[in-house]
């Protein structure tokens, strides 16, 4: 796990098996927001995902959401 930086169990990183070099450590991210074409780009070396299929969306627009509720509320209070 920690060689290859595995913090969570399922987990899924692509090995080239020739060379052993890791081609992507979001395998699991790719298969879920590429599963028609993740293979295809593995076999070409590329990661399968881009980094915006990454990103959590939902805790950044609850963080956001949090922001502005706290802004409305501390500038209604002055």
């Amino acid at each position: 796990m920690s060689t290859l930086g595995v913090n969570g169990i399922p987990a899924l990183i692509v090995i080239q098996t020739a060379s052993g070099k890791v081609v992507t450590k979001s395998g699991r991210g790719a298969v879920t927001s590429n599963p028609d074409g993740c293979v295809d780009q593995w076999l070409q070396g590329r990661s399968g995902t881009s980094w915006l299929s990454e990103v959590n969306w939902a805790s950044i627009l609850l963080y956001l959401g949090l922001f502005v509720l706290w802004w409305w509320y501390s500038s209604s209070k002055a």
